[in-house]
């Protein structure tokens, strides 16, 4: 079984896009308070860049750049964060994510 990658990320000119969607969702909310604006700027801002971390932390666990990660992929990287889990455990992880 394998764990397919499902985020699927455009490059830094995705922001350009951002005050156009934080005004949708203000306005939706009947909220035009400009500050308010900023600070579901700041937040969609700080969400890209947790799913930008994420998909580079897959990227690297994903040793042969297939978009999914094997038993193997999966097992030597979470022995690097932890290198006293059983192969018993992490085949059970594995089998419970996918």
């Amino acid at each position: 079984m394998n764990w397919s990658a499902t985020y699927h990320f455009g490059t830094p000119g995705a922001y350009a896009n951002l005050e156009k969607e934080a005004k949708k969702k203000v306005n939706s909310h009947g909220v035009r308070d400009t500050h308010h604006l900023d600070t579901v700027i700041n937040d969609m801002i700080k969400e890209k860049k947790s799913d930008n971390k994420a998909t580079e932390i897959f990227n690297a666990m994903d040793e042969d750049g297939s978009g999914e990660l094997d038993l193997e992929e999966f097992t030597t990287a979470y022995k690097k964060i932890n290198p006293a889990v059983s192969m018993v455990q992490l085949g059970e992880f594995f089998l419970r994510a996918c």
